[in-house]
């Protein structure tokens, strides 16, 4: 990786593709409490890393056509959404993944006739802002297909999350899937194994969005893969490889 612009990137929504309604982020933030447990022998101050939180705010142009921001802010949601913000479209490009709750749906019509929105996603269900690496930007699947892998570089020990957006299909239940490999040379060949399983996806195929924890080891090579018997299946999939000492989930 390095320095990189803010410069394609995208939005997935619960299931929804908003990024071409959105006209900026700020903050896409990651935040820890600090917790002063200064005793009378320091000299200086000293602080624990206490609850983590996250937050994702963006501006967005109103657009009611089917599936676009109107569709996916105006619900207001009680339950939690899950956002996944890519800074680019490539496979292993860094993924901002939030469990959140939207906080609002605020419009303003400006001096210049524009309608802008902005819109808070505020961390929930116990867990702060998570950085991932892109398995696939959104593709469409028109049957059980495995994505090239992506290289970590080593095995890991202290399990992974994977995060789904799944934004149509036409026919069939699909199954969607991370594999990793511990042989693989080039992201296609050697043996795969399944690591996680997201939850079946069947008609009448509302956009839906999953993030699902396993634990143990991680293999070097991990990629997206679909099973299963449909057609037409239109998703985006990123994961996290966690490290020792990462903070618990909820």
């Amino acid at each position: 990786m390095a320095t990189r612009t803010g410069m394609v990137m995208r939005l997935y929504l619960h299931g929804y593709d908003i990024g071409g309604d959105v006209s900026g982020f700020g903050p896409i933030a990651a935040r820890a409490n600090l917790i002063d447990v200064t005793s009378v022998q320091d000299s200086a101050t000293r602080r624990l890393v206490g609850k983590r939180d996250g937050e994702i705010t963006f501006t967005c142009f109103f657009n009611d056509t089917a599936d676009a921001s109107h569709d996916a802010l105006s619900t207001l949601p009680t339950t939690d959404v899950l956002a996944m913000v890519t800074a680019g479209i490539t496979r292993g490009d860094p993924v901002f993944c939030l469990s959140a709750k939207q906080v609002n749906y605020d419009w303003n019509v400006n001096q210049d006739g524009s309608l802008t929105g902005t819109v808070q996603l505020v961390g929930a269900a116990g867990y702060p802002l998570e950085t991932a690496k892109l398995l696939t930007a959104k593709v469409t699947h028109s049957s059980a297909t495995d994505v090239t892998g992506i290289d970590h570089g080593a095995q890991s020990t202290s399990g992974g999350v994977g995060f789904l957006q799944h934004f149509t299909a036409a026919t069939g239940t699909v199954e969607y899937d991370i594999e990793d490999s511990s042989d693989s040379t080039n992201g296609t060949d050697g043996t795969w194994g399944n690591l996680l399983a997201f939850s079946d996806v069947a008609t009448p195929y509302a956009q839906i969005a999953q993030r699902v924890e396993v634990s143990g080891t991680v293999e070097r090579w991990v990629r997206a893969s679909t099973n299963g018997t449909f057609t037409n299946a239109q998703f985006a999939m990123a994961f996290r490889r966690r490290v020792a000492n990462e903070f618990d989930a909820g």
